[in-house]
């Protein structure tokens, strides 16, 4: 693409050389309609936005457009025609944790279960990798996890965190736990 179409790029490639807090926002949106939900699925799924799969990313997103997307593109790369009536925010949500690397894994069960944003360095410690940007660039791409002022961390939206806890064995998160403490 040319930067001189794209502003936000040439905004990105500018600020690659500062700290990711000057490019990085947080907006609280509220529910969008069903309209368009059905309209941002669509959008979403191009070729395979039949009405049935459009009709359940409705009713499943709840209004969210952030929910809408995620199932909309789960959906998009499946490999079936329409998913089963067993696809739900949170299966797509852990579907999609399973080709996380290593040590993203351990920094996002390591967020969930802190149920809080926690600083940068304490996750760095808890989970024992090194201080590297990788992991949580790596789970902020995925829409895993947020950046907050004063360098801490937390997972995108609760969905994330009960989907991470309802996988995570409860042996795991009591260690994680005790090594937050």
């Amino acid at each position: 693409e040319e930067l001189g179409a794209a502003p936000l790029l040439a905004a990105l490639r500018e600020s690659a050389g500062r700290s990711l807090r000057h490019v990085i926002a947080e907006w609280n949106l509220e529910p969008i309609s069903q309209g368009e939900v059905r309209e941002l699925a669509r959008a979403a799924l191009g070729v395979r936005a039949d009405d049935e799969l459009v009709e359940r990313i409705v009713v499943e997103s709840s209004g969210s457009p952030y929910f809408a997307l995620e199932l909309a593109r789960h959906a998009r790369a499946s490999t079936t025609n329409v998913p089963d009536n067993g696809m739900t925010l949170q299966s797509v949500l852990r579907a999609r944790a399973t080709v996380l690397s290593d040590d993203a894994r351990r920094v996002l069960e390591t967020v969930a279960t802190a149920g809080a944003a926690l600083d940068r360095t304490v996750v760095e410690r808890v989970c024992r990798i090194p201080p590297s940007s990788k992991p949580f660039i790596e789970l902020a791409a995925l829409h895993f996890l947020k950046r907050l002022e004063g360098d801490r961390v937390d997972t995108l939206h609760d969905a994330v965190r009960e989907a991470v806890l309802a996988e995570l064995p409860i042996e795991k998160q009591r260690a994680t736990h005790s090594a937050l403490a």
